[in-house]
């Protein structure tokens, strides 16, 4: 590790005179009296993706000698500033400061102008314009609905911002992830209409029916969504890596009709059954009901399955209808082989497939028309739900209304400054929040990539430059295998203008190696929020310093205060400039803002959110989240007075018992649940732990043995076991890192698990 005023001795000779050569010209061209800052914003310049990464540490801890925390490794230039969705809004507004434009957003007497004002810069598609932005008459900002008077189809903001011709989406595989496929605005349309007179014709489903999707993140899951959308209906969104017991719990908790999927998954000569695996689930949710109901009624609810087939993904593809970059009118995307005949199931599939249930997706859509009129549903009708692991081991089933996706497209709009053309890549998938999110950001005029295999890879690596990816998504975890492997060595990402990140605590150090993948640096946005509030709550912008692993703001629009230990707001907790210090707490959201839930299917949504939280310092109610967040104030990396500089976030991990596992939220109660079942066990304990400087969450599992286990302790067996219940009965995703064999596990008097005292001691050690 480079250390302030010397060199590691370990260095290369050649790169400890590189590193004194660049500081020196920094700080000529900086001048005399330069902060630190302005010493970097020149070094990031002239730092090269092909010098060594020690090179660019010891560059970046020696700019910053002195300085503890706040510490940009992207300073945006006057210039860059200038073309943002941000400050283009701040100059309408008159907004000397950012300051000011976020006061703007949030203030009781200015929120609904922000709010509709952003609303016509996107241009959302009415079939009536609301009459307001908030009704808070039914109860208060706990009880809100969300653009009185509005009736729309969220899904027709999706398609007017571009070309017909132009390209909706890019893809590749990762057995060619150079050869880059396209498809267009046009055919993305008239395929999703096509999927929308199927559900309505082929499917007998009709306007609020619940329809499924569970398969990777292929083209046609956008469309399949897309069109599920249109014809009025409402998607449930189930992550292709969950177990049969986990799609049924989905599937029930959503009341699914029907459900798309794909036949098996492949990965290289392997392939893993997906369609059996939905099979199973339909037989788990038939038994789950037949306490409920006779057997012959049982019948007619029947899941209705649309199988894809895999290898429109995973085979070479169809080159008959292949362009460049520069695509023809329709693109290359195609469901056919190179004869024209649809692209064949596997042969599992075709024989376990039930007559007058299954359809296959040629048979779908084959005879269904492309022209569809979108139903149009109020705006607070339900078009998607999705889930959000809770305390109790059953997930929580959050309904989006058809105006929760405005705010993952004003999100986008202002803080990853998603503009019109932009290339958007996020390895993702529609069972998680940030599939939708994804999809979305078609409303900002963004093209989509999407890429079909592991996408911790040289592959998905090569891909971001050949598609000219301009935005591209992370979680922690991802960026570490990339670091680990030198994924970039052979690639050129000028293209890529910033990344944002989400899902777990990221660690500064790997996230300085993947700024420092840009020529000239890119910022990280960091963006922290969750299923229930349909995007963040905490971010960062393009007009603003970017820190690693930091934020630098509540998102536009959204309001939060730190609590202390009773649940108060902290003093000074609130966002603005002009003190020194930081402070810990829970945080606490400020309602109403456009995108928070206000409804779930299988929870007192009030309880959830609102039960015992205390007003705010002003008298706001408040809504509880669950993170821990820390706001850091200095003022040492710039020449600005304290009462100029804005305060920075850091995220600390949950304060309840939940964790992000690989991106992935999930309860402790869950895991624990599965790893219960292991003959040995008698209780467990799951935490996740990051480390002191945050970083990807690691999967620690504390056990109790049962007396039958005579008082084996074999780590590497218990590991081993419960891994393969995980994978079973839960999502093979979740990691174990270790196992702690403990005698009992701390408790409350109500009997409660104290996990963060396990957390605190493991830590300790």
């Amino acid at each position: 590790m480079c250390q302030a005023d010397e060199l590691p001795p370990t260095m290369a000779p050649e790169d400890q005179s590189l590193v004194k050569e660049l500081l020196e010209k920094a700080k000529a061209e900086a001048g005399e009296g330069a902060s630190p800052m302005q010493v970097w914003s020149i070094l990031q310049h002239k730092l090269k993706p092909s010098m060594a990464m020690e090179v660019h540490q010891c560059c970046y801890e020696q700019a910053y000698t002195g300085v503890s925390d706040v510490r940009p490794s992207w300073v945006p230039s006057p210039e860059s500033i200038s073309k943002t969705n941000i400050h283009k809004m701040m100059e309408e507004k008159g907004f000397s400061s950012y300051q000011e434009f976020y006061e703007w957003s949030v203030k009781t007497e200015t929120r609904e102008e922000f709010w509709n004002q952003t609303v016509e810069k996107l241009d959302i598609q009415w079939e009536e314009k609301p009459t307001g932005v908030f009704d808070l008459t039914k109860g208060g900002p706990a009880h809100v609905s969300y653009f009185p008077g509005g009736k729309l189809n969220i899904s027709d903001s999706c398609f007017h911002k571009r070309k017909p011709t132009d390209a909706a989406l890019v893809y590749a595989m990762e057995s060619d992830p150079r050869a880059i496929q396209t498809m267009t605005f046009s055919v993305l349309e008239r395929l999703s209409n096509q999927i929308a007179h199927a559900i309505h014709d082929r499917l007998q489903l009709t306007p609020g029916d619940a329809v499924a999707i569970c398969m990777p993140m292929t083209p046609e899951s956008i469309a399949i969504y897309l069109g599920i959308v249109k014809a009025g209906c409402v998607v449930v969104s189930i992550a292709d890596s969950f177990s049969a017991t986990e799609i049924a719990t989905r599937c029930r908790l959503g009341n699914a009709k029907a459900i798309f999927t794909q036949d098996v998954i492949y990965r290289g000569a392997k392939f893993l059954p997906l369609f059996n695996r939905v099979l199973e689930a339909d037989e788990i949710v038939q038994a789950d009901q037949s306490d409920k109901e006779t057997k012959s009624d049982a019948g007619n609810d029947r899941l209705k399955v649309v199988v894809l087939p895999g290898m429109l993904h995973a085979g070479p593809y169809n080159t008959t209808n292949a362009t460049t970059l520069d695509f023809n009118e329709s693109g290359t995307w195609d469901d056919k082989d190179a004869q024209g005949n649809p692209v064949a199931l596997h042969p599992s599939v075709v024989e376990t497939m039930r007559d007058g249930l299954d359809h296959s997706w040629h048979d779908m859509i084959f005879h269904a028309s492309d022209e569809f009129v979108s139903v149009k549903r109020n705006s607070m009708d339900a078009c998607n739900i999705l889930f959000s692991s809770g305390t109790t081991g059953e997930p929580k089933a959050i309904v989006w209304s058809h105006s929760t996706p405005i705010k993952c497209a004003v999100d986008g709009y202002y803080h990853q400054d998603i503009q019109v053309g932009d290339r958007v890549a996020w390895p993702t998938n529609i069972g998680w929040m940030m599939g939708p999110w994804l999809l979305f950001q078609l409303m900002n005029g963004a093209t989509l990539g999407i890429f079909n295999g592991v996408t911790s890879t040289d592959a998905f690596c090569q891909f971001v430059e050949e598609a000219k990816i301009s935005m591209v998504g992370v979680i922690p975890s991802l960026v570490k295998a990339w670091q680990a492997r030198d994924a970039t060595k052979d690639c050129d990402w000028s293209c890529v203008r910033r990344f944002s990140s989400t899902g777990e605590a990221s660690d500064p150090e790997n996230y300085l190696w993947l700024v420092s993948r840009v020529p000239g640096y890119a910022p990280v946005v960091e963006y922290c929020g969750g299923t229930e509030i349909g995007g963040s709550y905490l971010s960062s912008t393009l007009v603003q310093p970017n820190v690693p692993s930091m934020f630098s703001t509540p998102v536009l629009g959204s309001q939060l205060y730190l609590l202390d230990a009773e649940g108060k707001a902290l003093d000074g907790s609130e966002y603005k400039s002009g003190a020194v210090g930081s402070i810990s707490g829970e945080v606490a959201l400020v309602p109403p803002t456009i995108g928070y839930s206000t409804h779930l299917l299988n929870r007192n949504h009030l309880d959830t959110y609102y039960k015992g939280m205390q007003p705010g310092p002003n008298g706001e109610v408040l809504r509880r989240h669950g993170d821990e967040i820390e706001m850091v104030r200095n003022a040492q990396h710039t020449n600005k007075s304290k009462e100029e500089t804005a305060p920075y976030f850091r995220a600390l991990g949950r304060c309840d018992d939940t964790m992000n596992i690989g991106g992935i939220k999930v309860s402790s109660v869950e895991i624990e649940r599965v790893c219960n079942l292991v003959a040995e066990i008698k209780e467990t304990a799951a935490i996740g732990v990051a480390g002191p400087h945050g970083g990807p969450c690691k999967l620690v599992i504390y056990v109790v043995l049962s007396s039958a286990a005579g008082g084996a302790d074999d780590k590497a067996a218990l590991r081993a076991a419960m891994q393969k219940m995980i994978k079973a009965k839960l999502n093979p995703l979740f990691g174990i890192s270790d196992v702690v064999v403990a005698e009992s596990l701390p408790r409350t008097a109500s009997n409660k698990v104290m996990r963060r005292l396990l957390r605190d001691e493991y830590l300790q050690k």
